[in-house]
């Protein structure tokens, strides 16, 4: 990751508020009006003291990216150019983590080690705001994702619960994905039994005995799958 810059004012010369008011006008906001009116007047006190609030870094493409936004899209970046800031959405793939709540800890692993290899895992505990009707935004961003990596463990295979219909979301939007299109990835924390017919037809990602030789192994199918090297 490169450095993150701090200052009162974005390299453009725009300020906190600035961002905020592109936001409201040119893009898919993620709270609520209220929200964003509580936001927009603490802001404005920070600017008023002349706090360094504008937090951006250096992608490795060389533009600099706004840090610390809890974009809705999740594989999209805020671009700060010459006046102003532009939304570009064509930064990484989305891949969406499905995993029992026992297996919480792991699946955050997963999804920091798949943040850091140009890819964007999506966890419903660091993306889902209170008041969402979680089922319908889950149900969306399985659709969405170019990816379902299901973490398995034998707490999860035989659990009821969300974690099943997840599962079986992600069988149907396969079938609308061409076969020799990967989406699936089942990743199994133990040497447990998927009981879905159909992930049992997959090959799976072991993250034992090793953690780390298997967590190279699901970034290197990732990344095969969509060609890159």
């Amino acid at each position: 990751m490169s450095e993150i810059h701090d200052a009162s004012t974005f390299p453009n010369g725009k300020r906190k508020s600035d961002l905020y008011n592109f936001f409201l006008t040119h893009w898919d906001f993620a709270c609520t009006q209220d929200e964003y009116e509580l936001d927009i007047e603490l802001i404005r006190a920070e600017e008023g003291q002349n706090l360094k609030n504008c937090r951006w870094r250096r992608d490795s493409d060389g533009q600099l990216v706004v840090s610390g936004l809890d974009l809705q899209d999740k594989g999209a970046r805020v671009l700060v150019t010459h006046d102003g800031f532009v939304v570009d959405l064509k930064v990484g793939k989305l891949v969406f983590i499905s995993y029992a709540r026992e297996d919480l800890a792991a699946a955050t692993l997963i999804k920091d080690a798949i943040d850091q290899t140009g890819l964007v895992g999506w966890l419903d505990v660091r993306y889902l705001h209170g008041g969402v009707r979680f089922k319908a935004q889950i149900a969306r961003m399985i659709k969405k994702a170019d990816f379902f990596v299901a973490v398995l463990s034998k707490l999860s295979v035989e659990k009821r619960g969300f974690v099943q219909r997840e599962i079986r979301e992600a069988l149907e939007t396969a079938l609308s994905i061409p076969d020799s299109h990967i989406f699936i990835v089942p990743v199994r924390l133990d040497n447990c039994e998927p009981t879905h017919p159909a992930l049992q037809e997959l090959n799976w990602v072991d993250l034992f005995p090793d953690w780390n030789t298997g967590i190279r192994r699901l970034i290197q199918s990732l990344h095969a799958a969509l060609g890159w090297k």
